[in-house]
């Protein structure tokens, strides 16, 4: 790439692939935010394009949904919140349990119930209502196709696969 590689892009090692848990995408875990700079492959994070699209709106405050190990906070929510400046909050414990199980009993196995849906858009207006939520970061790739911006007008939703997707396509279209 030439010298003027956008910030989303980082250098990293190649990270083992280990086992999927049944997940349609693999969650992808180390420990430092910042890879190495001596490793050969180009990594775009998925937390730079959802952090930078918050910041964008100027939220203080954003809900994150995801799987339980991303909503028990740590390194995708201390990354987007860096990049954002917004505080990055979690649901309650249970509703998080909810959550993940819908992940990994429904949308991995591609099961789109309606019920799943309003549980989903529930958690989120009661984070709006009693926590003071200003958006919601769908941070498990699976979660958009089961609820959009559009399912919830009453806050912007950041779709992180989206957004992801969005940034890669302009890393590559921007390096032509």
């Amino acid at each position: 790439m030439s010298g003027n590689r956008p910030t989303a892009l980082r250098k990293t090692k190649r990270i083992p692939t280990g086992t999927t848990n049944r997940a349609s995408t693999r969650q992808i875990l180390y420990t430092s935010p910042d890879p190495p700079s001596s490793s050969a492959a180009e990594f775009l994070h998925i937390t730079q394009p959802v952090g930078e699209a918050i910041a964008a709106q100027g939220l203080k405050k954003v809900a994150i949904f995801g799987t339980g190990t991303t909503m028990k906070g740590g390194l995708v929510m201390d990354e987007i919140a860096n990049l954002s400046g917004a505080e990055i909050i979690a649901p309650r414990p249970d509703e998080q349990a909810e959550i993940h199980r819908i992940i990994f009993e429904e949308l991995c196995e591609e099961k789109f119930l309606p019920s799943s849906q309003k549980t989903y858009r529930d958690i989120a207006l009661r984070m709006k209502e009693e926590d003071g939520a200003e958006g919601l970061i769908l941070g498990c790739t699976e979660i958009f196709l089961l609820l959009t911006q559009e399912d919830l007008p009453q806050m912007p939703v950041f779709a992180s696969a989206v957004l992801h997707a969005e940034a890669a396509v302009k890393a590559v279209s921007s390096d032509r």
